[in-house]
């Protein structure tokens, strides 16, 4: 929904902007005072709650995705707001001043959100040294916002609009390149993700926002072209769908995955076996896995998920606690259904980790992969002291649903994590479902490596010896 109404917002500004500028439409601008009202209420408010929500969440998964965001949106605010307001004694004639501080603020604003858009989507954990950094970037960013203007009161930067005649060359030429970069940053989100809400309305605030500066460029700065006025709508229309954006990263990146997981592992602890007398040696196909890393490609006509139900069943006897990464109805998520002990994240199509009403079971994005991974996070860091085993099913489909090269990133990540406690990770893969390249470097991530098809469960890498589960 969000990506079809940001489309759709992008093409009928698009349109009426380059109508109006055809036409020669001028309008009765709003009064100054009014303008300055509208920035304040549609641009600079909305990119002040951005980028606080932003560095929340920035401080919680260390995404530099989000940093970059709030810093590009406290940018934009700021210098928006500094310009109308040192407009205000020139009126509708317009203020050099309050043009050089607003087309250099969108030109540094878009550098962020081009760096925001095309940064690595997997953060790591915050603390102190976050909490240093966001304050080092907003620092610097309000620093240079006030710099800014007070060397263009100066007179120390090129004229960026001669009044009676509009913009100068260079402030067109920095108003294309903010437009263009934002367009070409939404793009870069749009291609990101198919299913996550927060990347979603991401795109389609700057789709918009590089309408309205394509307004404001045409424009020739002058408050009475219609050109001006769509221009500064589409702005202000851009902000709350950023706003949109960050309330969906603040319900998932830094809220609700803590809360949930800790949710689900509260019953974990008393439902847990104890570990049976002489399990290493017991009896079953995993009794012998004494790798932590484990991956298992499956003949997907086979019922694979008799080897996931012995896995966990192996894991559950030496006294661990299951979870299962899978989707809801998978022949995984029935098999262990109800099962002691097994926890389930179910993929579905939901922004955020939401509690199931199934007993046990957690839904999940199946495709956002900062909150997949801050799942995994919690996961193994909740209850520090509890054993545990996790299933991940299954690499193929993650790989389709967001792209063979930021699947991989995941799992290596994903692996990284967990090989910091005590946890044992199956990773399902289906065989024949990757080409040569790409299923090898699937398996050079796993210490153990093994298939299962109709003649049932085989090693097939020699079985290195890196781990006792027992």
């Amino acid at each position: 929904m969000p990506r079809l109404l940001g489309a759709a917002s992008a093409s009928v500004f698009a349109v009426l902007v380059l109508v109006s500028y055809a036409a020669g439409l001028r309008l009765t601008p709003l009064p100054i005072p009014a303008y300055i009202l509208v920035t304040i209420l549609f641009i600079t408010s909305t990119s002040a709650v951005v980028s606080f929500v932003a560095a929340r969440a920035y401080m919680k998964q260390r995404l530099p995705s989000l940093l970059f965001l709030g810093s590009g949106s406290l940018f934009f605010g700021s210098t928006s707001f500094i310009a109308a307001v040192v407009g205000l004694p020139e009126g509708t004639r317009g203020s050099n001043v309050a043009v050089t501080v607003f087309v250099v603020g969108a030109a540094l604003s878009a550098v962020f959100y081009l760096a925001s858009a095309g940064s690595r989507p997997l953060g790591g954990r915050g603390g102190r040294g976050a909490i240093s950094t966001v304050a080092l970037f907003f620092g610097a960013v309000l620093a240079v916002a006030v710099a800014l203007a007070f060397a263009s009161f100066r007179g120390e930067l090129p004229a960026f609009l001669v009044p009676g005649s509009g913009t100068t060359p260079l402030a067109k030429g920095l108003l294309a390149t903010s437009a263009a970069a934002m367009a070409m940053a939404s793009l870069l989100v749009a291609r990101s993700s198919l299913t996550s809400e927060v990347l979603s309305w991401y795109s389609a605030a700057l789709a918009v926002d590089a309408v309205g500066i394509l307004g404001l460029l045409i424009s020739g700065w002058t408050f009475e072209s219609g050109a001006f006025l769509i221009g500064r709508a589409a702005l202000a229309v851009a902000g709350i769908y950023m706003l949109m954006s960050v309330r969906a990263a603040a319900r998932s990146a830094w809220s609700d995955p803590d809360s949930v997981v800790r949710e689900l592992f509260k019953p974990m602890a008393s439902q847990a076996r104890a570990p049976r007398p002489g399990a290493a040696g017991g009896e079953g196909p995993w009794t012998s896995v004494v790798e932590r890393s484990v991956l298992m490609e499956v003949d997907p006509a086979s019922s694979y998920e008799r080897a996931v139900q012995a896995f966990a069943d192996e894991m559950a006897s030496l006294g661990r606690t299951v979870v299962s990464f899978t989707s809801g109805g998978s022949p995984v998520n029935m098999a262990l259904s109800g099962t002691p002990g097994v926890a389930q994240f179910l993929f579905s199509d939901v922004p955020y980790p939401r509690a199931s009403p199934v007993r046990g079971e957690v839904m999940v994005p199946r495709a956002d992969l900062p909150v997949l991974l801050g799942v995994v996070e919690e996961v193994v860091e909740t209850g520090p002291t509890q054993r545990k085993a996790v299933v991940f099913d299954n690499v193929s489909s993650l790989a389709v649903e967001t792209g063979f090269s930021e699947a991989y990133k995941f799992i290596r990540r994903a692996i990284e994590i967990s090989s910091g406690s005590d946890v044992v990770s199956l990773y399902v893969m289906v065989s024949g479902a990757h080409g040569l390249n790409e299923a090898a470097l699937i398996r050079n991530l796993f210490a153990g490596q093994y298939a299962y098809d109709s003649a049932g469960l085989r090693q097939t890498n020699g079985g290195q010896r890196r781990a006792e589960l027992g």
